[in-house]
């Protein structure tokens, strides 16, 4: 730990300053990973939503229909919505990360 002092920098001081981000920055593996599980977890919510739509729209039977509409209803509250603003966040990260670099 280096302690802050009075005196002036010197031009060697500066000379020895690491950069920031190096030429070669990359997004942390951990963001890209987390970003890519989230990603396909909202292509799964969307799928599981899309065969709900389509159970609902060729049944016959009233109890099913109901049911099916409940599920959508559960599936977008709780997994896509969820998912696209993380997703967002998460790709405004990213995006930042990559065109911080020359």
């Amino acid at each position: 730990m280096r302690l802050i002092s009075c005196t002036t920098p010197s031009q060697n001081d500066f000379a020895r300053a690491q950069p920031i981000m190096s030429d070669n920055a990359r997004p942390p593996k951990a963001d890209l990973t987390a970003h890519v599980v989230t990603s396909v977890g909202w292509l799964g919510g969307v799928a599981g939503f899309r065969v709900q739509s389509i159970v609902g729209l060729t049944s016959q039977g009233a109890m099913l229909v109901r049911g099916s509409c409940l599920s959508m209803n559960l599936i977008g509250q709780f997994i896509i919505v969820p998912l696209s603003l993380a997703l967002t966040v998460g790709a405004t990260a990213l995006l930042r990360c990559i065109s911080s670099h020359p």
